[in-house]
């Protein structure tokens, strides 16, 4: 998972990797970041990428072409 300041420019984006997480009452894939390297009460925005072992590509969601609120649904306030 990357995590940007800006909704369309990851290129200078935090990374992190995803753990996966088998518990007793949920299970999925979590990210751990330290929320303190962005400023105070900025809108941080998160996309994921997954790379496909069959297809041998990576893909991003969300994408620059996506729609807004994709992004702000990948997205926290500070």
């Amino acid at each position: 998972m990357k995590f940007s300041l800006d909704p369309n420019d990851f290129s200078n984006a935090v990374s992190a990797n995803a753990t996966w997480v088998n518990g007793p009452v949920c299970w999925g894939w979590v990210v751990s970041v330290n929320t303190g390297q962005f400023p105070a009460g900025s809108k941080v925005f998160m996309r994921y990428y997954i790379k496909d072992p069959i297809l041998n590509q990576v893909f991003e969601m969300p994408k620059n072409t996506s729609y807004s609120y994709y992004k702000t649904n990948f997205s926290f306030q500070l």
